[in-house]
């Protein structure tokens, strides 16, 4: 079993109390990923979206995640700011890319993806999401 900070693992007695525990929540026959997303740390996305250079909605969007860390210490917070982060419009070809089976994307359709897939990827693996929306 591969734990991770501990890599492979041919016995549970090798493991720490702490990532014991946390595999002994699931039951027999869990994958390798479940008990992989229970050991790794929390994920903490904030998404920014105002325009403006020091708005309301990201002081506070500041003030939860330096609450959220002091709860959650050892997580991972990833930071996204979609006023400076260069998006691309959702076009034509985006979405005829977006509902093709992934075997069969041209060139074309997987450089289309190539911008939304990592950040589709960040809100999949985030466990708790904040959004700093401008009223």
């Amino acid at each position: 079993m591969f734990v991770p900070g501990y890599g492979y693992s041919a016995s549970l007695n090798a493991l720490p109390v702490t990532a014991l525990a946390a595999v002994s929540r699931y039951p027999p026959g869990c994958s390798e990923q479940q008990v992989i997303k229970l050991l790794s740390p929390m994920k903490l996305l904030r998404i920014d979206s105002s325009a403006r250079k020091n708005p309301v909605s990201r002081q506070l969007t500041a003030k939860f995640v330096e609450s959220w860390r002091k709860q959650n210490p050892n997580a991972e917070v990833i930071e996204r700011n979609l006023a400076t982060t260069n998006l691309p419009y959702v076009t034509d070809e985006w979405v005829e890319a977006a509902f093709t089976d992934p075997r069969n994307l041209t060139t074309e359709q997987r450089l289309v993806l190539a911008t939304s897939e990592p950040l589709i990827e960040e809100l999949r693996q985030a466990d708790v999401i904040v959004i700093g929306a401008p009223m």
